[in-house]
């Protein structure tokens, strides 16, 4: 277990340094993800405050909603980018996912390890701040 966790934790700093080789590209989807996230929220907190509540939710009720949500399917996409059918299904038809199955390790660990996409941090990043 200790020998397959390490395993995970080297193929996430390969993608990491990876994906550092372009900071500018990193910070400007980083930044792209949060405004495209804020204006989600923000389409939502306008039409609430034209109503002023919905069935007793408030705006703030909401960006808490939103924020739970948000930070939650983060970390999923983060986590879980391997088996992500846009990526796991072309890893199969093109016959990358046999390199896998011939590697004496843990199939799991390789396919979790193999997309590790940082960026998707700045999407549960707009909500990180407490909205009122």
């Amino acid at each position: 277990m200790k020998r397959t966790f390490s395993l995970y934790l080297r193929f996430i700093s390969i993608q990491i340094r990876s994906q550092m080789q372009y900071r500018a590209s990193f910070i400007l989807d980083v930044i792209t993800h949060m405004l495209l996230n804020g204006s989600y929220f923000l389409t939502l907190a306008l039409v609430l405050e034209d109503f002023g509540n919905i069935k007793g939710w408030t705006v703030g009720d909401m960006a808490f909603l939103c924020g739970m949500t948000e930070m939650g399917f983060g970390l999923m996409d983060l986590i879980f980018s391997g088996f992500d059918p846009d990526t796991f299904s072309p890893m199969v038809r093109q016959g990358r996912f046999d390199q896998f199955l011939l590697r004496p390790m843990n199939i799991t660990v390789q396919v979790l390890g193999s997309k590790f996409v940082l960026r998707r941090l700045g999407r549960g990043a707009p909500f990180a701040t407490p909205f009122a």
